[in-house]
């Protein structure tokens, strides 16, 4: 009886480790996809920001024609 009840322990604990083994790759997915979004969302960021850099200059160029020398 006393085997019996060790095998269903470490049934038991076999099937409990492969529970947080899968909860585990599932966080780690959804890590990499957040990971993934964060990187597209600063790239789009440094994308944006030169835009708007290069808009300022162009302004600043139309403005500079208008000063008064």
């Amino acid at each position: 009886l006393g085997d019996v009840y060790k095998r269903q322990q470490i049934a038991t604990a076999a099937e409990e480790q492969s529970s947080v083994t899968q909860e585990v790759s599932r966080n780690m997915a959804s890590i990499n996809d957040m990971v993934s979004q964060l990187n597209a969302n600063g790239q789009e960021t440094a994308q944006q920001t030169e835009s708007i850099a290069d808009t300022n200059a162009q302004i600043t160029q139309i403005v500079n024609k208008f000063k008064l020398r």
